[in-house]
């Protein structure tokens, strides 16, 4: 240990200060070790990066062509659903407060839309059907989320 004692005797002093002199002789020695292997090691990868960066170009030669930067690929459109109220009084109600809505005379846990065809159907941001038992349907998080879960996330322990 390299903790000096307060004994008044030599001996037990004696002892200590041996003790802590070791305890430096092996710290240094560790010290030589791991300064020489770091030496050695820096190099070879100072030696492979060089190898590397001279392969490579900053700068193409080669100037990029118009169709080259040009994607392929044409984003469609999503469908814009038109959102229809809920009718009756079978809306599931939340543990944390809030209720879902009632559509075609049924509990649904998300939001009524109504197709190109016209027909009612229950929703949660793509999650047709709604949310399952358990969960709701949250417009923040754009998902189904646990009822558990507090609204706008207030009152979370950090």
């Amino acid at each position: 240990m390299l903790v000096r004692s307060t004994m008044s005797t030599s001996e037990g002093r004696l002892v200590v200060v041996r003790f802590t002199r070791w305890a430096r002789g092996v710290i240094a020695a560790v010290a030589v070790v791991v300064a020489a292997a770091s030496c050695s090691t820096s190099s070879v990868l100072r030696q492979g990066s060089q190898e590397r960066t001279s392969r490579i170009e900053d700068v193409s030669s080669v100037a990029p062509s118009r169709e080259s930067l040009r994607s392929t690929h044409i984003p469609q459109p999503l469908r814009q659903l038109e959102r229809v109220d809920s009718v009756g009084n079978c809306a599931p109600v939340y543990k944390r407060g809030g209720a879902g809505m009632c559509i075609d005379n049924l509990p649904c846990r998300g939001f009524g839309v109504k197709d190109e065809n016209g027909k009612v159907f229950c929703t949660c941001y793509g999650e047709v059907g709604g949310c399952i038992a358990g969960q709701r349907c949250d417009d923040q998080r754009l998902a189904c989320v646990s009822e558990d879960l507090p609204r706008f996330e207030r009152g979370l322990q950090p």
